[in-house]
C-alpha cells in the first residue's frame, strides 16, 4: 500500500524529466512512472499537458528543480552567528555576496558547515539566486499542465542529498546531460565545489562509439574542463585527489561510458548513485534507470526529509 503520490520534475535546457513516486508503509520510496519531455516541446503549455495526460500520471502535486545559466550559485564564507542574526546579515550583505540585480532575482541560502579557523568560527553557505521571471514562467507552465507546484529547488541542493551520507570520503559527481553538464565535489558529504557548463553530449546517439573508447569532441571538451576542476581540488588539498568519481544522468546508462570517462579522467568512475540510496527504494523496474533521474530522487528525499 502507498500514499501521498507526487511528481518530481527536473527542468533544464534540454528536457523536463518527470518521476512519479509514493511512500510505502515501510517508509521507502516506490517509483511509479518516469517521462522525459524534450524542452523544445514545452514551448506550448498544451503540449506539456498532453504529455502529462498521455503518461497516465495520477499525481498532481509536483516538486520542481531548476538549473541553467540564469541560476547563480556561490559558496561563501561568513562569520558564525545565531540563526536569527544570520538571516538579517544575509539580507544586508546579499548584493556583495551574490553579484546579481536583487530587484529581479529571488535568492535563498543554506548552511553547508560550521568550522573554526585561526580561533574564530565561520559558516560556509550555499547561496543561490534565480530570475523572478524564470521561476514564474516555469511555475505557470507547470500549472498549465494541470499540476500543483509545491517547492522550487536548485541543482546543488537536490543532488547534495544523494551524497551527504558519504562522510568518510571526498567524491566528485559528473552529470552530463544533452545540453549541459554539472560538476560537483563533496568533501566528507559537504558541498565543496560546483560548476555549470553550458555544453552536453548532444544526444545519446552521439555516444555510440563510447564503448570502444571513442569520445565525441564535446565530451572531450567537457572532460578537459573537469580535469581542470579536479586539479583545483588537488591544489587546495596538498596534492590529494578525490576518492571516487560518480557519473550520473543518461550518459551513465550508455554501455562503456563510465569506463571511457574514467580513462579520460585517469580514475575509476562509477556509473551510478551511491548504494545507500537504494536502501530507501522499494523494488521497481525503474530502479535500473534511476541514475538518469538522480536529481528527481534528490527532490524526493527533500520531501521525505531524508
Amino acid at each position: 500500500m502507498a500514499f501521498n503520490t507526487k511528481l518530481s520534475l527536473d527542468i533544464d535546457e534540454s528536457s523536463w524529466k518527470f518521476l512519479e513516486w509514493s511512500v510505502g508503509l515501510n517508509k521507502k520510496i516506490s517509483l511509479k512512472k518516469c517521462l522525459t519531455v524534450p524542452a523544445c516541446k514545452i514551448q506550448e503549455n498544451l503540449q506539456t499537458k498532453s504529455a502529462v495526460k498521455v503518461s497516465g500520471f495520477k499525481a498532481k502535486k509536483v516538486l520542481i528543480n531548476i538549473s541553467g545559466q540564469q541560476v547563480v550559485t556561490r559558496i561563501v564564507k561568513v562569520p558564525y552567528m545565531k540563526d536569527k542574526d544570520l538571516a538579517g546579515y544575509i539580507e544586508l550583505e546579499i548584493s556583495d555576496l551574490l553579484p546579481v540585480d536583487m530587484e529581479s532575482f529571488i535568492y535563498d541560502y543554506r548552511v553547508l558547515k560550521k568550522y573554526e579557523e585561526e580561533g574564530r568560527e565561520y559558516y560556509n553557505l550555499l547561496l543561490a539566486g534565480a530570475p523572478k521571471n524564470m521561476i514564474e514562467e516555469r511555475v505557470k507552465t507547470v500549472q498549465a499542465a494541470g499540476l500543483d507546484p509545491l517547492i522550487v529547488d536548485v541543482y546543488p541542493n537536490a543532488i547534495a542529498r544523494l551524497f551527504r551520507n558519504l562522510v568518510d570520503i571526498d567524491v566528485a559527481v559528473v552529470d552530463v546531460g544533452r545540453a549541459s553538464t554539472h560538476f560537483t565535489i563533496f568533501e566528507k558529504g559537504v558541498l565543496f565545489f560546483y560548476a555549470y557548463l553550458p555544453i552536453g553530449h548532444g544526444g545519446v546517439e552521439n555516444t555510440t562509439g563510447i564503448n570502444k573508447g571513442n569520445l565525441s569532441g564535446t565530451l572531450e571538451t567537457i572532460l578537459s574542463d573537469i580535469n581542470t576542476y579536479l586539479g583545483f581540488y588537488s591544489s587546495r588539498h596538498r596534492g590529494q585527489e578525490v576518492n571516487k568519481i560518480y557519473l550520473i544522468n543518461d550518459l551513465a546508462l550508455v554501455p562503456g561510458a563510465p569506463e571511457a570517462v574514467g580513462r579520460a579522467l585517469r580514475k575509476e568512475v562509477i556509473g551510478n548513485i551511491p548504494l545507500w540510496c537504494y536502501n530507501k527504494l522499494n523494488n521497481s523496474d525503474l530502479v535500473e534507470v534511476i541514475p538518469a533521474y538522480a536529481v528527481n530522487l534528490g527532490l524526493i528525499m527533500r520531501s521525505m526529509r531524508l
